[in-house]
């Protein structure tokens, strides 16, 4: 993607680089100044007024997501570079920019197979109580294009809602144990009664409803 400089203060692109803004962690940052609004800007490349370099809060990311914990990924940091990051700001940093990749992301129009499932992942949170997180991945490329974050058990309204998003199937695996069928069955009744109340008569009428509007 093309980085268009703008000015931050007015969004005109009449400017002319005039020195630069020295930084404790991230070294000299080209100012500019801008001829329409006569101010000074720093271009903004994603990591505006963060105190760290680019590369750091990069390796934070890429380490906390391939599966090191945010007091590891610090400990890393202490032990090879220069200035160290609480885990809390670790996670921060990956919060902040899981939101700007999801900005990006929604703007995409992958090409799928148009075949989906559903599948969940059960996490513990209290005794007697776990959530379920669930992604609806595309069959053919993989490509994740729904998740949802359930605080209470599987049921038919998790289930309908992924329907609605595009899955043709839906696993339940983690509810089985002493009292699957009846977990089956109920899901299974309440996606007929749901059908039946909003003039469904099969369940591929129901596939990727919720994107059609």
């Amino acid at each position: 993607m093309e980085n268009v400089i703008k000015c931050l203060h007015c969004g005109k692109s009449n400017y002319k680089k005039k020195g630069f803004r020295k930084t404790q962690n991230r070294g000299k940052i080209q100012k500019f100044y801008c001829f329409e609004c006569h101010r000074y800007f720093t271009n903004d490349e994603g990591f505006y007024r963060m105190r760290n370099s680019e590369n750091k809060i990069t390796s934070a990311i890429d380490l906390y997501f391939s599966n090191l914990s945010s007091r590891k990924v610090r400990n890393h940091f202490r032990r090879h570079w220069e200035h160290n990051a609480s885990h809390e700001t670790i996670l921060n940093w990956c919060r902040k920019y899981v939101l700007k990749v999801t900005k990006y992301t929604e703007t995409l129009q992958p090409q799928l197979s148009g075949q989906f499932y559903a599948d969940e992942t059960e996490i513990d949170r209290e005794k007697d109580r776990n959530d379920i997180f669930w992604c609806n991945v595309d069959w053919g490329t993989r490509y994740i294009n729904a998740t949802l974050y359930s605080p209470h058990s599987q049921n038919m309204e998790d289930a309908v809602e992924f329907i609605l998003a595009g899955a043709s199937a839906v696993q339940l695996g983690s509810v089985v144990g002493d009292n699957w069928l009846s977990v089956f069955g109920d899901i299974n009744n309440g996606i007929m009664k749901y059908m039946e109340k909003k003039g469904f008569s099969k369940i591929e009428e129901m596939i990727g409803r919720a994107k059609r509007f």
